[in-house]
């Protein structure tokens, strides 16, 4: 695995505007090796440099990444994730979420553009979908 990305879309987080100092405060002091890298109008955003995780937030969106994540990493990011959103979700009184996404990024390297082709004719989509979606009335 090569990298994570997992996001929480939602509306009525105007109070992005007023709390997001608030929210970095929150995070800094409450979770290990957190540090803010950057806040303006448009973003807020943190990095934990020693794991690779990075985090951004906004009135819109809270999205996390994690960098050469291993798949041992799985259980220790979702608990980074979820005291993270905790956080935000609270100071920004976040109730109706509109999307939650993860996306997880696997890399496989070859030798030549052929190798990964036939890599890729060989690969099985792991989606599975359910049985009330593809059922016709």
């Amino acid at each position: 695995m090569d990298n994570l990305h997992f996001q929480i879309t939602y509306t009525f987080g105007h109070l992005y505007f007023d709390r997001c100092g608030q929210c970095l405060n929150d995070i800094e002091r409450t979770c290990e090796g957190w540090l803010t890298t950057s806040v303006n109008q448009l973003t807020g955003a943190l990095e934990r440099p020693e794991k690779s995780f990075i985090l951004n937030f906004n009135n819109t969106q809270f999205t996390f990444s994690a960098r050469k994540a291993s798949e041992t990493d799985i259980k220790d990011i979702a608990k980074e994730v979820s005291n993270l959103w905790k956080i935000i979700q609270a100071n920004l009184g976040l109730d109706e979420i509109l999307r939650i996404g993860c996306r997880i990024n696997y890399l496989l390297a070859t030798k030549s553009v052929e190798a990964s082709e036939k890599h890729l004719q060989k690969a099985e989509l792991n989606v599975k979908m359910p049985e009330n979606l593809l059922q016709t009335d």
